[in-house]
């Protein structure tokens, strides 16, 4: 699975690793641990609104983001999508 995620301020990122609970994504901005972060997230046909906070920062390279408070129904579709049901 491909996604791509605009991120508020910063531009866009690309990924292929993304689980249930958030996702690394390709970037050369600068973000550091701690910081919060709004993503809109498009998978296919569907675009999600999902907000984190970066938990892993390799500057110019990327950054781990971990999801925070998902909607129900935007969890229930990454799980279907990963396999997990």
């Amino acid at each position: 699975m491909v996604a791509i995620a605009f991120f508020y301020g910063t531009g866009i990122a690309n990924t292929r690793d993304i689980g249930i609970g958030g996702l690394y994504m390709t970037t050369t901005a600068i973000l550091d641990q701690g910081t919060p972060i709004l993503m809109t997230l498009s998978i296919g046909e569907r675009t999600m609104s999902i907000n984190g906070t970066v938990v892993y920062s390799d500057p110019g390279h990327g950054v781990g983001v971990r999801f925070k408070n998902i909607d129900a129904g935007d969890e229930n579709f990454l799980r279907t999508e990963l396999g997990l049901e």
